[in-house]
């Protein structure tokens, strides 16, 4: 009887965590239009979405890898689910983000300048999917290393990182309530949503938002005859006088 108990209290508290998972899923997504939104110079839909496109395929290939390869536990599994967040949204993206550099720079240094891995998140113009394809495999095999070696360090040091997890929050164990919003919602949420900004930044064209240069006009530049000044140089000159800064126009 107590067998069949844990049986269904361990049914149901995996069924709780895949509807968490797609629910953060949708919601990490939405944060990740939010940080489109914030940026200085949003990038183009088309683009963006390549950039977005890559975590979709690298975490759906991660999810695979993850049900047939990664060590599970069956004690506490709220608790290590947490564990989990924590290592693959923190040590992962330090490893993904090294190996990524890595072989980026690899790539370049064996097909020149010319290689698509020498400016990661530009797909020419018009995009091209033969480039994104392109970029996309050092971020795959990055993600692949990086969760190999969680895997070893979650597997060598099992007990010592369930352990350090209860005592975390042993004090939400008589509320669970807030125990379900913390480990399970909260945290995990905070954690993904770094995790897919940090890519983001990776994965994307980092001189998209740079201030585009820009030509200053100088004063002898409206220097003309009297009889040739033109309206332009007047409202120019009007501007500077109610300024502090000089004029500037952006190309």
């Amino acid at each position: 009887m107590n067998d069949l108990s844990n049986k269904n209290c361990y049914l149901r508290t995996t069924l709780l965590l895949n509807i968490t998972d797609i629910l953060l899923a949708g919601i990490s997504f939405i944060t990740l239009i939010s940080k489109r939104n914030l940026e200085k110079k949003p990038r183009p839909h088309v683009v963006w979405m390549f950039d977005v496109s890559k975590q979709i395929v690298g975490e759906t290939l991660i999810h695979l890898f993850s049900t047939f390869f990664i060590f599970k536990s069956y004690h506490n599994k709220h608790i290590w689910n947490f564990v989990n967040f924590f290592i693959n949204s923190t040590l992962e993206v330090i490893i993904v983000f090294g190996f990524h550099s890595i072989l980026c720079r690899l790539s370049i240094l064996y097909f020149g300048e010319s290689s698509s891995c020498s400016k990661i998140g530009y797909y020419g113009h018009p995009p091209n999917y033969r480039v994104w394809i392109k970029q996309l495999v050092p971020y795959l095999f990055s993600l692949i290393i990086s969760r190999v070696i969680t895997y070893r360090i979650l597997s060598e040091s099992y007990s010592f990182l369930l352990k350090l997890g209860e005592q975390s929050f042993f004090l939400l164990y008589p509320y669970p309530t807030f125990e379900f919003i913390i480990i399970l919602m909260l945290c995990p949420w905070i954690l993904t949503t770094f995790k897919l900004w940090t890519f983001d930044f990776i994965l994307k064209d980092k001189q998209n938002e740079e201030v585009q240069p820009t030509v200053r006009i100088s004063e002898t530049s409206c220097i003309s005859p009297i009889s040739n000044i033109s309206n332009s140089c007047v409202k120019s000159s009007i501007e500077e006088e109610t300024s502090d800064t000089e004029t500037q126009i952006t190309i």
